[in-house]
């Protein structure tokens, strides 16, 4: 849930200065939010926590939906607290909350042909209950 008019700048490049536009959907508080945005997003960055933050958003779907699939039993991530623990969401949506939390920098994907994701300071001032979160209704 960031100002799209900052995002489209940044995105080709150039730096956008005010924190808001004061004039998209997001900086007039006309998105939908998620009325649970801290709490969800505390189940997502402690299931990457958990996962000792070593593999990327389809598998952190997974274990957060209790797929039951090879490489969850391979690496026991069925043991995992958070193994299951957003098996209600519809994955599309469960996906959209992941990259959300990459847009606003409480996850950072790194380099290469597998991203991994990896928790920032701001994942763990959230994880702490030191910040809070709003997320959009996918």
């Amino acid at each position: 849930a960031q100002c799209r008019h900052r995002q489209l700048s940044e995105y080709f490049g150039q730096a956008y200065a005010k924190p808001d536009c004061g004039a998209c959907d997001v900086c007039l508080g006309e998105g939908d939010g998620l009325a649970d945005g801290t709490l969800l997003a505390q189940k997502v960055l402690s299931c990457v926590a958990r996962a000792e933050q070593r593999f990327g958003v389809e598998h952190i779907v997974d274990i957060l939906m209790g797929a039951n699939t090879e490489r969850i039993r391979r690496w026991r991530h069925e043991q995992l607290s958070t193994y299951g623990l957003l098996r209600e969401m519809k994955r599309k949506h469960l996906v959209n909350v992941v990259y959300q939390l990459l847009d606003g920098g409480l996850l950072q994907r790194s380099d290469g042909e597998h991203p991994v994701l990896r928790l920032t300071d701001g994942a763990w001032e959230v994880l702490r209950g030191q910040r809070s979160v709003r997320l959009l209704q996918p």
